[in-house]
């Protein structure tokens, strides 16, 4: 069976005996949905149904009035199916089946038609073809008031502001300052501060929640008069343009094909990731409403900033809040839920409620917002899963799996391995700094300034490897003034001159006890800077560096070896320590509780509470579960897991190719088949350039990807 028949095989089951019609807006309705589950985009949606709907050629016509069709004739002995020439009731208005056979033949509706075929008596909307007609409803039945068209929804508001409601105030201020940290200048105060992650996530989580709002207002929007309503409305906000800088290159793997011509492909594909996530977002709950009896639902989206745990606590105040299922949660809980976003038992970035304008009652739900299946699902450091590792054991003690002795050597062990890892970051740091370092003692301000400005090597010769752009970034001195790195380092912060500003930037290069990391183009900089001078004696960092990458991931895999020394008996399995605890750790970074259906934990334990939305692409323990088969909550997994050999990643470029830059691991599940899974990839690296440390992140296996694509919720 070929695809399209598949197609219409659904459409006509959905149908009933009928058959669909292409005209008829409640088959449309149909055939949409349809069309969602198996992965199209609204667009693609609206672009064939445009296409089914167009009126037919003249020749089509012709060829129709040939067509038999059936209508309904009433006579004394009842309702008989009579079959007919389309053509001669079509152009016959006193025929009985005019309107039916005008429709099939000519594709719209006769020419001053009032109402369905039965002209006196009222009949099924649905079927009449009122798209937006409910069950029962008649074509008598009083209408609902117009919805807004996309150039109405903000014809009351200020281009580049949000509705208002919700946490509005703080998600303005994101659109105002963008992914930035703002620092009074006078009193040194944090006047924002953006929620984790970067510029991408940051729009997402923003933009999701004002689409899912928008929707509410009128859900029959188009993907594109949603994107060109968005672009309109915060196209000039500092956030919109920090997410416009790669204008070629666009986000979530979409196809450079799917971007109109002319588009920013960056800021245009980013927000159709938004668009579908919102879309999701509001389906999801408008669902969730409908089970729940809600007759007039309104829904608030609440961004991951600490402000917007504040507005959510303060909205469920004096209410009844209940999960997607109707499972009633006091209040305590619920504010426990709210202010513990982003952390192990609730692992989101946004949040949703869903009021009941004719009660108290509201529904709370939580999306880890994605731009795809290939963005990062956690990121860790040695310190925070040895913490972890802590609580673990101290189970094990509890449940007499393990002796107390015996836990307090593996966490002696712990202990001393997150030492060993911070004396290596300390070594890092030194290294790092000594570039700058070199620079203060040898080298002045004037020739180095020469040097970045004029893009030239100390002998005066051209260098390609271009300073001065990074110069002229943020990394050194932006719009609203220097780098906040810098500060610190600077006695005149309003206007430094570059003789400042270069001496503020290796103060802060070569300080070995700063709190901060230094930005991607602070290090290029002082690399490119660096290497200008090599034949002076300047400091050839990059063996070092790659020494103690080595002694970085050589340490982790040692110390998983040594617990593994111990054995336990979990799960009627007997295994080493070193692993349980690595199998405890990837079940909490890839947020495998959510397949527990008998969960007692955080958002977990109230079912639909939780999912992650790739850009519209849902994934929550149903599909979890279907995607590893037999594996149902932790004691399955970590009794079923194992973890491959670390392989070392090699840089690609420049000074980094072909050295050691960090680590990757391969993480799998054995399943009810006795089969090896790949549920996805443990990597050690750094996220701030050649000098940063390394974190770790995880990543789903392009098997699960796979899945996901297949049974992840779309609609």
């Amino acid at each position: 069976m070929s695809y399209f028949k598949k197609i219409v095989t659904k459409w006509s089951q959905k149908i009933g005996k009928l058959g669909p019609n292409s005209k008829n807006k409640h088959h449309i309705f149909h055939l949409e949905n349809i069309l969602l589950d198996e992965g199209w985009t609204w667009d693609a949606i609206n672009e064939f149904v445009l296409l089914l709907e167009a009126k037919p050629s003249g020749s089509e016509i012709e060829k129709r009035k040939k067509d038999k069709i059936k209508y309904q004739k009433k006579t004394k002995d009842g309702t008989k199916e009579i079959e007919i020439q389309a053509g001669s009731a079509a152009d016959d208005p006193e025929h009985e089946a005019h309107d039916q056979a005008h429709q099939y033949v000519y594709g719209e509706k006769p020419e001053g038609e009032e109402g369905p075929t039965q002209k006196d008596k009222a009949g099924d909307a649905q079927m009449a073809g009122d798209r937006s007609a409910k069950p029962g409803e008649t074509t008598d039945s009083p209408k609902p008031e117009p919805k807004p068209q996309a150039s109405q929804i903000y014809k009351d508001i200020k281009p580049g502001e949000l509705m208002t409601g919700a946490d509005s105030d703080i998600k303005q201020t994101g659109l105002l300052y963008g992914y930035n940290e703002i620092i009074d200048k006078k009193t040194g105060k944090t006047i924002f501060k953006p929620a984790p992650g970067n510029a991408g996530s940051m729009l997402n989580e923003i933009v999701s929640g004002e689409v899912a709002q928008i929707l509410e207002q009128n859900p029959e929007l188009s993907d594109k008069e949603l994107i060109d309503l968005l672009q309109k409305q915060f196209g000039k906000t500092t956030l919109f343009k920090e997410n416009s800088k790669k204008p070629k290159k666009t986000a979530g793997g979409i196809s450079t094909k799917a971007v109109p011509e002319g588009q920013n492909r960056e800021l245009y594909s980013k927000l159709m990731i938004s668009v579908a996530s919102g879309r999701r977002k509001y389906n999801k709950s408008n669902r969730e409403a409908k089970q729940n009896g809600f007759k007039n639902p309104k829904m608030e989206n609440y961004y991951g900033h600490s402000e917007s745990f504040e507005a959510m606590v303060n909205d469920i105040k004096g209410k009844n809040v209940i999960g997607p299922d109707g499972t009633p949660i006091d209040f305590d809980e619920a504010e426990n839920l709210i202010r513990t976003g982003g952390g192990g038992d609730n692992p989101s970035d946004t949040g949703t409620l869903t009021f009941d304008s004719d009660s108290d009652r509201v529904i709370m739900t939580f999306h880890s917002d994605k731009d795809s299946t290939e963005a990062i699902i956690a990121q860790s450091s040695a310190k925070a899963e040895a913490n972890a590792n802590q609580d673990n054991v101290q189970k094990l003690v509890d449940s007499k799996l393990l002796e107390p002795e015996q836990a307090e050597a593996i966490m002696g062990e712990n202990q001393e391995y997150v030492e060993q890892q911070a004396d290596i970051e300390k070594e890092l740091k030194q290294v790092s700094g000594s570039p700058a370092k070199f620079f203060q003692d040898n080298v002045t301000l004037e020739d180095a300034l020469k040097s970045i400005h004029n893009d030239t090597n100390q002998d005066g010769s051209a260098d390609t490897q271009k300073t001065s752009t990074k110069w002229n970034s943020t990394a050194i001195k932006g719009k609203s003034g220097p780098n906040a790195n810098l500060l610190k380092y600077l006695d005149n912060q309003e206007d430094p001159s570059d003789e400042e500003l270069l001496e503020a930037f290796l103060a802060f290069m070569a300080d070995e006890n700063k709190k901060k990391d230094p930005t991607n183009d602070q290090i290029t900089l002082m690399d490119r800077l660096n290497r200008r001078w090599a034949n002076k004696g300047a400091p050839d960092v990059d063996p070092m560096i790659e020494d103690i990458r080595n002694r970085t991931i050589s340490n982790e895999t040692d110390y998983i070896k040594r617990q593994d020394a111990i054995k336990i008996n979990y799960g009627g399995k007997q295994m080493g320590v070193g692993t349980f605890l690595e199998g405890n750790t990837i079940f909490k970074q890839f947020h495998l509780e959510a397949m527990n259906p008998e969960s007692e934990k955080g958002v977990h334990k109230y079912k639909g509470m939780f999912e992650t939305n790739h850009g519209g692409l849902s994934v929550d323990g149903e599909v979890l579960r279907k995607c590893i088969p037999g594996v149902n909550n932790k004691e399955d997994f970590v009794t079923k897991f194992e973890v491959g050999e670390a392989t070392e990643q090699k840089g690609v470029r420049g000074s980094q190719k072909g050295r050691t830059t960090g680590s990757k691991r391969i993480v799998y599940a054995i399943n009810e088949k006795n089969e090896r899974v790949e549920i996805g990839v443990k990597v050690a690296r750094t996220k701030s350039g050649k000098l940063g440390k390394l974190q770790t992140v995880y990543q789903w296996s392009d098997k699960m990807k796979k899945c996901f694509s297949k049974d992840g919720k779309r609609s």
